[in-house]
């Protein structure tokens, strides 16, 4: 179901570039949603057009379907096209980096003039993110951190393996799990890319249980290291790279 897979890579795509831009959240978070939906169809985008079943879906409004269709017809998303032209998708690449975000991008590209992957690459390898406002010392070095297992993982795992090392840390939390709501695996591996670079978990938590779900996951037994232990997000690095 390759097109079900672009699909959700163009309007998450968007989502960012909305993002980026300041756009509306509900718009953003509505974009967000039908890549979800789409990476998560059991049934070809296609066959659901030809059946007209697509507007029954849950998730995908009427604006989202004519995206669809015009996708399905030309090969191509005009929406997104000129979100392309606004903003330097090249940039936005960074987002697989640990420790860096939409709002690092944003204002590395307002004040330090970064307009590609390169320019912020040199940015942070020459000190020039300690300018940015709330950039410590601590954060600048996990980014560089993170840069260097980003830069290393462009060799990236198959689907397969991805997915079995998702399963096992989906396993570890059913230990937990009187602490949250709902988990999920997210990012690549939920949009069934045929390479993952790195496994993305959402998890709903109960109220007040975040630091003992985070301090549950740096304590997996397959960590090699720490990235990030914040508040509302953790990185780590696996045994298996």
């Amino acid at each position: 179901m390759e097109k079900n897979r672009e699909l959700a890579r163009i309007f998450d795509r968007m989502a960012d570039m909305l993002e980026f831009l300041g756009d509306n959240p509900y718009r953003i978070n509505t974009y967000r949603r039908v890549a979800e939906v789409l990476s998560e169809l059991g049934e070809d985008v296609e066959e659901l057009v030809r059946t007209g079943k697509i507007h029954q879906i849950h998730g995908i409004g009427q604006s989202s379907v004519e995206k669809i269709l015009e996708y399905l017809r030309t090969g191509r998303v005009g929406a997104y096209e000129e979100l392309r032209q606004k903003v330097p998708e090249d940039l936005l690449e960074l987002l697989e980096v640990p420790g860096v975000g939409v709002k690092t991008l944003r204002l590395a590209y307002d004040r330090l003039k970064v307009r590609s992957k390169e320019d912020f690459i040199r940015a942070v390898r020459s000190g020039q993110l300690a300018f940015l406002p709330g950039m410590g010392e601590k954060k600048i070095q996990n980014i560089m951190r993170g840069l260097e297992l980003w830069e290393k993982s462009r060799e990236r795992m198959t689907l397969l393996q991805a997915y079995e090392l998702g399963q096992e840390l989906l396993k570890y939390f059913e230990s937990v799990r009187d602490l949250y709501e709902n988990i999920e695996l997210a990012g690549s591996l939920r949009r069934r890319k045929e390479t993952v670079g790195d496994i993305d978990l959402l998890i709903s938590a109960k109220k007040d249980n975040w630091a003992k779900l985070h301090q549950h996951f740096v304590s997996y037994g397959g960590v090699k290291e720490v990235l990030l232990h914040g508040e509302t997000k953790s990185s780590v690095v696996l045994q298996e790279g």
